[in-house]
């Protein structure tokens, strides 16, 4: 709810940079799958809203033909589909501040993961924004 309060119309701000209009328009056009118990409003554009059955439910869209999907701000969501060998690939995104709490990304898990730098990028300042 937090993202579709600003990222459909953040385009049309007087002030939106390049990079927020872009985002704006991908985010417009991207299909969503929100996961959520407490989401009120299901009428939202290219969404649909997964309640339970997390874990099955991911495995079913993963088995479609499609593009990747992407998980943006959820570390428990991330943890689950973790614990199911659901996740193929993790981009993580390092920004330049510090919240100092908040559910972590990793936990301790009885299972280990192990994983490979594929590549890494650095943004380049304008796009920091």
């Amino acid at each position: 709810e937090l993202m579709n309060g600003h990222w459909p119309t953040a385009k049309e701000r007087p002030n939106a940079s390049k990079v927020e209009i872009a985002y704006s328009n991908w985010y417009n056009s991207a299909m969503k799958i929100v996961v959520s118990k407490t989401m009120i409003k299901e009428n939202l554009k290219n969404t649909s809203v997964i309640r339970e059955n997390i874990s099955n439910e991911i495995r079913k869209i993963k088995e479609q033909k499609g593009k990747s999907i992407l998980i943006f701000g959820s570390p428990s969501v991330s943890q689950l589909l973790m614990q199911h060998d659901l996740i193929d690939t993790y981009w993580i995104f390092i920004n330049p501040a510090i919240f100092g709490q908040g559910i972590p990304l990793f936990t301790g898990s009885a299972k280990r993961i192990e994983l490979k730098l594929g590549a890494r990028n650095n943004l380049r300042m304008e796009n920091l924004q």
